[in-house]
């Protein structure tokens, strides 16, 4: 007696299907399809169940939790930028009105120049 394939049990005759029928009852296995404890005492092995469905649940679990977390620490980092722009914009609205330095010295450098020239032209027509 041993495994047979589908193609193989058709082909035996109904008094031989019955023996194998009565012979699997008799010991317990359908040999082929179950594997035998060590033991020999011919019940079939456990079998093993993985747990997948909660290792995929576990592995998405984990990335969700870290990319909630680089959400949250860019949305902070985003709030105390925007926290430090204002404080910028409420300092520099405190602040009196002033003339950009440049304007200031450009519109001096031009008018001492202009009384270099004057005292220049003065000096040289005398």
């Amino acid at each position: 007696l041993r495994y047979h394939t589908k193609k193989e049990y058709s082909k035996l005759t109904p008094a031989e299907r019955e023996e194998l029928h009565e012979w699997r009852e008799r010991t317990g296995r359908k040999q082929g399809k179950a594997k035998i404890n060590q033991n020999n005492d011919h019940q079939p092995a456990k079998k093993v169940k993985f747990a997948t469905d909660k290792a995929f649940a576990a592995a998405v679990d984990k990335q969700v939790t870290a990319k909630l977390k680089t959400i949250q620490e860019d949305q902070k980092q985003g709030e105390e930028l925007e926290a430090f722009v204002m404080a910028c914009i409420e300092k520099k609205k405190k602040q009196p009105h002033q003339e950009p330095t440049a304007v200031v010295n450009a519109s001096a450098n031009s008018a001492l120049k202009s009384i270099i020239n004057r005292v220049k032209n003065k000096h040289g027509d005398s």
